[in-house]
């Protein structure tokens, strides 16, 4: 998805798990800003580590479910988010003994049928339990789910968003409100699967 002159051959699967996680919380246009792309890379160049962006990126979201900005989601709204504070770490029993790190979450996931258990064994077949893999799968994994709703229920869920945006949604142009509200959308479908975030992660993997 990520072909840009700017981005080194280095940086390209980095670069692509950062863009594809704030797409998957913001929705909309699936590539980045000229300018996104531009701090994305400095970032890389940096050596600020994937993790960190993803964090930042989920601090972010959250920052703007309580302020209901009026404009769209970028990285660069992000910029602010980016080692902002220590992650804070859910509570969640570990894993027993040689368990797997991740059992605590894949033990939710087996209940929450067939798209759960899947998810559950690609997390389990891993080859190692790092953070921005994880967080990656399961990004990409909800971002499916999202795309095979029924259209019908996708546009429910866009207009239930519309409604929770009150008086926002006169405040800004249609194409506006339409991102805002698919932002909105994206967070309430995640909300039905169990905490599948950076902070999470983190707070799982073995330091």
């Amino acid at each position: 998805m990520l072909d840009h002159p700017h981005i080194p051959e280095a940086h390209r699967a980095a670069a692509e798990t950062v863009r594809a996680h704030l797409v998957h919380h913001r929705g909309g246009a699936p590539f980045l800003s000229p300018a996104d792309t531009l701090l994305l890379v400095r970032w890389l160049d940096d050596g600020v580590s994937v993790t960190a962006m993803l964090a930042a990126i989920e601090r972010c979201a959250a920052s703007r479910r309580k302020s209901r900005p009026r404009t769209r989601f970028t990285l660069t709204a992000a910029k602010r988010h980016l080692h902002k504070a220590p992650l804070e770490a859910p509570a969640l029993d570990g894993p027993v003994g040689d368990g797997h790190p991740f059992a605590p979450l894949l033990d939710e996931l087996q209940h929450l049928g067939d798209s759960g258990l899947a998810l559950s064994g690609a997390l389990e077949a891993l080859p190692e339990p790092a953070v921005d893999q994880a967080v990656a799968l399961c990004a990409s994994h909800l971002e499916v789910a999202w795309r095979e709703l029924p259209a019908a229920e996708r546009e429910q869920h866009l207009r239930a968003a519309v409604e929770e945006l009150g008086d926002l949604a006169s405040l800004v142009d249609a194409d506006t409100l339409r991102e805002l509200a698919e932002e909105v959308a994206r967070h309430r479908f995640r909300a039905s699967w169990p905490r599948l975030d950076t902070a999470t992660f983190a707070a799982l993997v073995p330091a």
